[in-house]
């Protein structure tokens, strides 16, 4: 019996526990998706904000692209999805984003687009859109280097599960906002409207 992908409803075939998913062509390009968009962030301050955004509009498509692409698995194990990275990692990015992008960070989303009767408009903001997608996919990408070869499923699992479950909403907002900024608000969005970086250290 095949398998069912998630809402988009597109089969992947019987999931076989025994395969290694992480040796696949689809995986491996999520891996490069990642590390490019994790080298970004984490070398974020030899570019200016404005600059950074440029860049980053593409490495998100890309990745999620990559991530829509990940096969359903079966984890190897039931510790797959451990621990978070530490709450000041992520606030000191937060912080260092937000300052950044200035006016440009905020930007007004609404949370379930079919809701029509009851749902309103929610502020989100580039700041926390960058760093919550860097600590899911940094920290899959730690966990791949961490037990990969002894649980490669457990990896792909996860890499899977954080994008369905968190960061694909991020990313789809932040690609909106992003577009908005690029094609409406080109002629606003000059230098001077951003911030500056916090500090020299990337993360």
């Amino acid at each position: 019996m095949a398998a069912v992908d998630g809402w988009a409803g597109r089969s992947v075939g019987q999931l076989k526990p025994s395969m290694n998913y992480r040796q696949t062509a689809t995986v491996g390009r999520f891996r490069t998706a990642v590390r490019a968009y994790c080298a970004h962030v984490e070398s974020r301050h030899a570019l200016t904000p404005p600059e950074w955004l440029a860049r980053v509009h593409a490495l998100l498509v890309e990745l999620y692209a990559a991530g829509l692409a990940l096969p359903t698995v079966e984890p190897d194990t039931e510790n797959a999805n451990p621990e978070h990275r530490p709450y000041e990692d992520w606030k000191r990015m937060y912080d260092d984003f937000g300052r950044a992008f200035d006016r440009w960070n905020f930007y007004q989303v609404m949370f379930d687009p079919y809701d029509t009767v009851e749902d309103d408009p929610v502020y989100e903001s580039l700041s926390d859109d960058s760093a919550d997608i860097y600590a899911d996919v940094r920290r899959g990408e730690d966990h791949e280097h961490e037990r990969g070869d002894s649980h490669p499923n457990d990896v792909v699992w996860e890499w899977r599960f954080t994008f369905e479950s968190h960061w694909a909403g991020h990313a789809t907002h932040a690609l909106y906002a992003l577009a908005t900024l690029q094609f409406v608000h080109s002629t606003r969005a000059v230098p001077e409207s951003f911030g500056n970086w916090i500090g020299a250290a990337a993360t």
